[in-house]
């Protein structure tokens, strides 16, 4: 009885498997886009989707403190220097030249 009942229970983790694998590998649908999503439109015309955890409530950087806000104030401020490495070595992004004054602020 006991050997029975363990053959049963073995087939139908079995069975289970089976049907999910195969209900995860079928169907050709398309996806199903929501229209409040942050899309631009290609040159043919098809959206592109960007998938962000937030939406931004705040464009200016001296208020940004979530990271919806920080993550389009990064990418829509770019800054005159940058960090070059670890190492905190500093050069240019946007400035083409810049000079320290002769007290070094």
């Amino acid at each position: 009885m006991v050997v029975k009942s363990k053959k049963l229970i073995i087939l139908g983790v079995i069975m289970i498997i089976a049907s999910l694998t195969i209900a995860g590998c079928g169907g050709t649908q398309k996806a199903n886009t929501d229209t409040n999503t942050n899309t631009e439109t290609s040159k043919n015309n098809t959206p592109f989707v960007i998938a962000r955890s937030t939406d931004a409530e705040l464009v200016d950087p001296g208020f940004a403190w979530s990271e919806g806000d920080i993550d389009i104030v990064f990418h829509v401020f770019d800054g005159l220097v940058k960090f070059k490495n670890d190492d905190l070595e500093v050069e240019s992004a946007l400035a083409t030249a810049w000079k320290s004054s002769e007290d070094g602020k």
